[in-house]
C-alpha cells in the first residue's frame, strides 16, 4: 500500500538545484592525453588495411563477422562512428496548419 502511495507522490530533485547561469565545467572538456592521441594516430595508420578487410570480406564472404567488427572498430576508433540521420515528427505542425486552415474557412477570410 506504502509503496502505490510513494510512487504517486511527486519526487524530489536529487543533489543541489543548478542556478540559472551557472556553469557545472567551467575548464571545459579535458584535453585528450598524449596515449589517446598515439592511440588515434595508430588507428589511422591502420585505417588501410582496415578497409582492404572489409573489401577482402565483402568479396569473399565467409561469415567473418569477427573481422569485419575489428576492422570497423579499428575505423571507428580513428574516425569515430558515423552520424545516423534522424526523421523529424511534424505532426503538431501538420495539425497547427489543419486548424489554421479550418478556422480561415469558418471565418470567410
Amino acid at each position: 500500500m506504502q509503496t502505490a502511495q510513494k510512487s504517486k507522490e511527486k519526487a524530489k530533485p536529487r543533489g543541489k538545484p543548478i542556478a540559472k547561469g551557472q556553469v557545472l565545467n567551467p575548464g571545459g572538456r579535458p584535453k585528450k592525453t598524449a596515449e589517446e592521441l598515439d592511440l588515434i594516430a595508430a588507428c589511422k595508420a591502420k585505417t588501410p588495411d582496415a578497409l582492404n578487410v572489409i573489401v577482402e570480406i565483402m568479396m569473399n564472404s565467409d561469415k567473418d563477422a569477427v573481422r569485419l567488427s575489428a576492422a570497423q572498430s579499428i575505423i571507428e576508433r580513428g574516425y569515430g562512428k558515423p552520424i545516423q540521420q534522424q526523421d523529424v515528427n511534424l505532426t503538431g505542425q501538420l495539425l497547427f496548419t489543419a486548424i489554421e486552415r479550418r478556422i480561415v474557412q469558418h471565418t470567410g477570410n
